[in-house]
């Protein structure tokens, strides 16, 4: 029994000389492990000012559960030349076909405003209806926005008028975005890439200038609205 103690007392000290030693900054265990493993080196920018900008998210509540969730990315001429650069990175591609690369993405930012969407919503049980071969209830697994029984729709609204999209594919987020939906990104959730008309001149509205836009996204009785303001989307 004293044995005993006296091993629980020997892991003790270790542990708490362990964690001390983690809460420094220069440590001669953090030296030893840089010495002895190599390390990865961080070739990504930082995203934050950029998420700060373009990056909204928003829960949708019924008392104290999840409706939904959605979180969009607007795909500016500052979130394309970002993506250019780790996709360019990470392909080593040359800075010629980097540059092609992003005036391909800015030529399409003249004909469209678009975003990657990353949705959730709570997931229905109908109890009176149980399947036919399983036995089991059925649940609804439905493709939250873009087809005809989604339970929610989206529209773009600029300047107090409400536009639909003109496309919505539901997809595989891209790597290179993943940095700016870091901590959010689960199994559990639809990315879809929403595509708006860009063709604004007749309300007088200029991309290229500060724009007030929202993403309104509505079901039969929830509504959910992504703000951006003084927002440029074109550089």
């Amino acid at each position: 029994m004293r044995l005993h103690n006296i091993k629980i007392w020997q892991a003790s000290m270790l542990l708490g000389v362990l964690l001390q030693c983690a809460g420094c900054k220069h440590n001669k265990v953090s030296e030893w492990g840089k010495n002895h493993f190599t390390q990865a080196d961080h070739k990504r920018k930082d995203v934050k000012d950029l998420q700060k900008q373009y990056f909204r998210t928003q829960k949708t509540y019924d008392q104290f559960s999840t409706v939904a969730d959605f979180s969009a990315l607007l795909l500016s001429d500052d979130i394309r030349k970002a993506y250019v650069d780790y996709y360019g990175y990470a392909h080593f591609k040359s800075e010629q076909e980097q540059d092609a690369m992003l005036k391909r993405l800015q030529k399409e930012n003249e004909y469209y405003l678009s975003f990657y969407v990353m949705s959730y919503q709570r997931q229905v049980t109908y109890e009176n209806a149980k399947a036919l071969f399983t036995g089991g209830y059925q649940k609804r697994h439905a493709q939250m926005l873009g087809a005809l029984e989604s339970d929610w729709k989206v529209t773009l609204r600029i300047a107090g008028v409400e536009y639909e999209p003109d496309a919505i594919k539901k997809i595989e987020l891209p790597i290179e975005y993943e940095p700016f939906f870091k901590g959010i990104h689960t199994q559990f959730k639809q990315v879809y890439l929403i595509r708006f008309d860009a063709q604004f001149e007749s309300l007088g509205i200029d991309l290229f200038a500060s724009t007030d836009l929202e993403l309104v996204f509505r079901s039969i009785d929830k509504e959910t609205i992504l703000s951006w303001q003084d927002v440029v989307y074109q550089k």
